[in-house]
């Protein structure tokens, strides 16, 4: 199952490929045909998708929290040193 940081890795990824103001009108259709297909796919494995939010996301410059292996394990590290400190106490 899809969870939200595959969501948010995926919208970066549909932002890295927005076609520009140069490219034709055929390839923006395209991407939002693309766009909608993975809502789709996302909505039938995840009731709680929220479709417009996703599609935002994609657009670019839009502020998307995808994280980064880096940043799971500093998180994981943060979580380790929570623990540890507070155990001291």
């Amino acid at each position: 199952m899809f969870q939200q940081r595959h969501f948010e890795a995926l919208a970066k990824l549909m932002q890295q490929t927005h076609p520009n103001e140069a490219d034709r009108q055929a390839a923006h259709e395209q991407w939002k045909i693309m766009c909608n297909a993975m809502c789709d796919l996302f909505n039938e494995g995840n009731p709680r998708f929220a479709r417009g939010r996703f599609l935002r996301a994609c657009e670019p410059g839009a502020n998307v929290r995808a994280r980064t292996v880096k940043t799971f394990q500093r998180e994981r590290d943060a979580r380790k040193l929570s623990k540890l400190v507070s155990g001291l106490r």
